[in-house]
């Protein structure tokens, strides 16, 4: 709850990357905490923490992609990142119970959370800065799938 009232407290977001990572980092880091913690109170607030986390990442990333995709894609590109999500969390969550199995649970998560930083972390670092469209560019093409085609 705390994060979807966060995400719809900032409105308009100027700084979605920030946003989308700081999200990441915030279930990794508190993933690592309830993971480690010793306590019952403290991973109670360590799972709320995780969970306003991953619904600032979620709803961020979507309005994101939702927002940038052209029309004529977003269709298809909303169905891969269903799939992926869809299709990504269970398969996660088998390879975690295996891994659980092995080597316990709080080594599992532990292992997790900090995978997922460094994952995120890579992926912040390696990808682009989106800049926005310049104006020549804006509405050049309404559906890119036919950008080379003329109609006379």
């Amino acid at each position: 709850m705390a994060g979807a009232l966060f995400v719809a407290a900032r409105g308009e977001n100027r700084r979605p990357r920030r946003q989308v990572f700081g999200g990441l980092w915030l279930l990794a880091i508190a993933l690592a905490v309830f993971a480690l913690a010793g306590q019952t109170w403290l991973a109670g607030l360590a799972l709320a923490v995780t969970g306003a986390g991953l619904i600032v990442f979620l709803s961020t990333a979507n309005t994101q992609i939702q927002m940038v995709v052209p029309d004529a894609l977003r269709g298809r590109v909303m169905g891969v990142w269903g799939l992926v999500f869809g299709g990504g969390l269970p398969l996660g969550s088998i390879l975690l119970g295996a891994m659980a199995e092995k080597v316990g649970v709080q080594a599992a998560l532990g292992t997790s959370a900090v995978l997922c930083f460094l994952v995120s972390v890579l992926v912040f670092f390696s990808l682009p800065k989106a800049t926005a469209p310049r104006p020549s560019q804006a509405g050049a093409s309404p559906d890119p799938t036919q950008a080379g085609s003329r109609s006379a």
